[in-house]
This record gives structure tokens, C-alpha cells and sequence, in this order.
């Protein structure tokens, strides 16, 4: 997980630098209009794909059949000096 926490730095960085570069070739307008067109994209593109993404996340949470958050045992291990703050698992 840290892993693909590192190659998302990486590539934002990566593609950040690579439009800030842009910058000093292209007029002013299209270089923020460029930046416009890439956050129109992804205001079109998460409707698109909001459903996938819930339903993939809704998969990996923790509840139990009352709705609450139920701990796992890394969490328990975690949080284990405030006693009586994760519910037993049912």
C-alpha cells in the first residue's frame, strides 16, 4: 500500500512538472485553458464512473449488521488502550 502511495507522488509529480514545462513554450491561454480542459475531463469522467468506484470501496469497509464500524483485530492492536471504544464483533 505504501508502495502505491509512492508511485502516486511519483506520477503527479512526474505529470505536474510536465505541464509546468508547457509554460514557458505555450501562450498563457492555452496553457490554463489546457488546465480548464483537464478538470472539465474529470468532472465528466467521475459521474461516469462514481457507481464502479462506490461499489468497489463499499466491498472493503468493515460493518457489521448494525451499521456500526466493526474493528478488525490491526485495528483492536491499534487502538488498544481505549478500552471499550471498538464494540465486539457480533
Amino acid at each position: 500500500m505504501i508502495g502505491v502511495y509512492f508511485l502516486a507522488i511519483f506520477f503527479g509529480g512526474l505529470i505536474s512538472g510536465r505541464l509546468g514545462g508547457l509554460y514557458d513554450h505555450w501562450s498563457a491561454t492555452n496553457f490554463w485553458l489546457l488546465h480548464a480542459g483537464i478538470v472539465c475531463a474529470a468532472g465528466l469522467l467521475f459521474p461516469v464512473f462514481g457507481k464502479t468506484l462506490r461499489r468497489l470501496s463499499a466491498r472493503n469497509r468493515a460493518v457489521n449488521a448494525n451499521g456500526r464500524f466493526r474493528a478488525t483485530n490491526g485495528l483492536r492492536r491499534m487502538t488498544g488502550l481505549l478500552a471499550g471504544s471498538c464494540p465486539p464483533d457480533s
